[in-house]
């Protein structure tokens, strides 16, 4: 797993960094986007879940209206969908705020 410091725009963030909690995150919304234009934006995925409910998972630590937002990025049970023909992504997170900043990430 490799961290990555971005900037989109006005937004500044951090991708697949360890120390990102997301344990007891839970699903928010999604996003529709490519998986080739969600890894120029926000890199590489961190990987797959051990029971093969997903195969793409990034976790984002990011500011909003000077608050801490956490917010994960995954498929949910694309079984047999190579990840680069997957084009609904489930954001997960703590608030509708997690949503936001994702939005906010892929829109600059």
């Amino acid at each position: 797993m490799r961290d990555v410091n971005q900037n989109v725009g006005k937004t500044s963030f951090i991708v697949n960094k360890p120390s990102i909690h997301t344990n007891g995150s839970y699903l928010i919304g999604s996003i529709t986007i490519t998986y080739p234009t969600l890894v120029d934006i926000i890199g590489e995925e961190y990987g797959y879940t051990t029971d093969g409910k997903t195969q793409c998972n990034w976790s984002i630590e990011g500011e909003l209206d000077g608050e801490k937002v956490v917010a994960t990025i995954y498929d949910w049970k694309t079984y047999g969908t190579k990840k680069e023909d997957i084009i609904r992504w489930n954001v997960g997170g703590y608030s509708h705020k997690a949503l936001e900043l994702v939005k906010t990430i892929i829109n600059q």
